[in-house]
């Protein structure tokens, strides 16, 4: 007669999976940077008078908008946690 051995277990009984958090970019990235590049074209819109510089501004302050969001993701976490 043979004997049955039995294989280990791959994970002990009543834990959870981990979760996996989504792949993409992080809410607060986004909204650092619309809320950034929105208050750097107003600003600029009040400021300068040539066509060209406030849609300027408003790009560069998109990119850094998003440049803090990224450093407050990585220090802080998303705003909205999953």
């Amino acid at each position: 007669m043979k004997k049955h051995i039995k294989s280990a277990k791959t994970h002990q009984e009543g834990q959870e999976k981990p979760k996996k958090s989504p792949g993409g970019i992080p809410l607060i990235v986004f909204l650092w940077g619309i809320g950034l590049g929105v208050l750097s074209y107003v600003v600029s819109r009040l400021i300068f008078i040539p066509h060209p510089l406030h849609w300027a501004s408003a790009t560069v302050g998109l990119l850094l908008g998003a440049l803090i969001g990224y450093i407050w993701y990585r220090k802080r976490g998303d705003v909205i946690p999953f």
